[in-house]
C-alpha cells in the first residue's frame, strides 16, 4: 500500500476507479481533493459527479464557480441540464449562455433545438438540430466525436434515422464491453505501485 499518503499518482488511481465503477460520491471527492492539492481535473467535471451522486446544490455551486472563472459553453450547458426538469426559463437562459460562449458546440446546438420544437418553433428548432447531426455525422465519420456518442445517437433517434441510431447503438455497446480493471473488492489495490 501507500502507508496513508494520499500522494498525487495514487488520489489519481484512487479518482479513476471510483470514476469507472459509477461510485460518483467518492469520484467527486477524490477529484476534488486532486484539484484541490494538485490542480488537477476541473470544477465543471467535480461538478457532474456530484450532481451524478444526487447533491445537485453542490454540483450548481461548483458549475457556477467554474462558468465564472472560464466562462464555458460546457459549463454553462451543464448547468442548463440541471435545470432541465425543474425550471424551464433558466433552461432555456443557460442553453443561450452555453451558444453565446461557442456556437457551434452541438450539444447546446441540439438540446435548444429540442426546446425549440417543444415550444412551437419547428423550423428553427429542427434546423438546429439537423446542424448538430450533420456535424456530428462528420466528425464520427472523421473518428473525432466531439460528444458522447449517445448525444449523437439521441439526436438520430428524435430525427427518426433509427438504422443509423440502430448501428451506433451496436457499435457503442461492443466497445464498451471492454471488461474494467476495477472492481468494488480491489479499490484499495489501487494505490499500489
Amino acid at each position: 500500500n501507500n502507508n496513508g499518503k494520499d500522494d498525487f499518482e495514487s488520489l489519481k488511481e484512487l479518482y479513476k476507479g471510483y470514476d469507472k465503477l459509477d461510485l460518483e460520491l467518492e469520484a467527486a471527492e477524490t477529484l476534488q481533493d486532486l484539484y484541490e492539492k494538485y490542480n488537477y481535473g476541473s470544477l465543471n467535471n467535480i461538478a457532474i459527479h456530484y450532481s451524478e451522486a444526487g447533491c445537485y446544490d453542490k454540483a450548481m455551486d461548483l458549475y457556477k464557480q467554474d462558468f465564472n472563472e472560464r466562462n464555458s459553453a460546457i459549463t454553462a450547458f451543464n448547468i442548463a441540464l440541471e435545470y432541465k426538469y425543474k425550471n424551464s426559463k433558466c433552461y432555456k437562459e443557460w442553453l443561450e449562455k452555453s451558444l453565446q460562449v461557442d456556437e457551434n458546440y452541438n450539444n447546446a446546438i441540439y438540446s435548444y433545438g429540442v426546446y425549440l420544437v417543444d415550444k412551437g418553433e419547428e423550423d428553427r428548432g429542427y434546423k438546429m438540430i439537423n446542424r448538430a447531426f450533420n456535424s456530428w455525422k462528420s466528425e464520427y465519420e472523421n473518428n473525432n466525436l466531439s460528444s458522447h456518442i449517445s448525444w449523437f445517437i439521441s439526436c438520430a433517434k428524435y430525427l427518426e434515422k433509427y438504422d443509423l441510431a440502430n448501428q451506433l447503438e451496436e457499435k457503442n455497446q461492443k466497445s464498451s464491453a471492454n471488461f474494467s480493471d476495477f472492481d468494488e473488492n480491489n479499490l484499495t489495490a489501487l494505490s499500489k505501485k
